[in-house]
C-alpha cells in the first residue's frame, strides 16, 4: 500500500513539473519543496498518520472490549500494591 502512495507521488510530482528544465540535483537529493524525494516521504508519512488514527481508534474498542482499561497498575510496585489493598479488601 505503501509502494502505490510512493509510486503515484512520484507520478504527480513528474507529470506537474517539467522535470527536464530543472537541475537534476534539485530534484533527487537536495531536499526542499522542489525534491522529488521529500514530496514522495511527505505522501508516505501522511499515509502512515491515517494508519496510526486507526489503529489507535482499534486498540482502544479492543482495549475496552477485554477489560483493560480498568487496569490500575502498569509497573511492578503498583501491581503489588494494588494487590495488597485488593487482599486486605477481601480479609473485611
Amino acid at each position: 500500500m505503501l509502494k502505490r502512495v510512493y509510486i503515484k507521488s512520484i507520478q504527480s510530482y513528474l507529470r506537474d513539473h517539467e522535470v527536464d528544465k530543472m537541475d537534476p540535483h534539485d530534484v533527487i537529493g537536495r531536499g526542499g519543496e522542489i525534491d522529488m524525494l521529500c514530496v514522495a516521504r511527505e505522501a508516505i508519512t501522511e499515509e502512515v498518520r491515517k494508519y496510526i488514527k486507526i489503529m489507535e481508534g482499534s486498540f482502544g474498542v479492543e482495549k475496552n472490549h477485554y477489560g483493560l482499561d480498568r487496569v490500575k497498575a502498569r509497573i511492578k510496585p503498583t501491581e503489588i500494591l494494588w494487590i495488597f489493598l485488593v487482599c486486605i479488601q477481601l480479609m473485611l
